[in-house]
């Protein structure tokens, strides 16, 4: 794609996201294939450290730069309105 001065590498000036397993945690073992394990075992919760574009978006299980507090309850209140009369919550129930 002629991108190699801007990616494909990590190095100063490229653009990256990058994500930093703890592989010393049960859906690593065994590690004949850690590939396979990233692929078929690991989930998530061993996810240490995301960086997307040079930017630390998540460090030791939580999220960088935002409220995460805020923006759940935000999400909470934008999607209980999103509910109500739909074929699965009749408008009206629960109140």
């Amino acid at each position: 794609m002629l991108w190699d001065d801007e990616l494909g590498s990590v190095e100063v000036g490229k653009t990256a996201d990058l994500a930093l397993y703890d592989i010393e945690t049960p859906e690593w073992a065994p590690r004949h294939d850690v590939v396979r394990n990233l692929v078929y075992c690991a989930d998530g919760r061993s996810i240490q450290t995301v960086i997307v574009d040079g930017n630390v978006v998540f460090d030791s299980g939580r999220a960088t730069g935002i409220d995460a507090g805020k923006a759940i309850a935000e999400a909470s209140l934008a999607g209980s309105g999103s509910r109500t009369g739909s074929a699965l919550i009749p408008a009206g129930a629960g109140r």
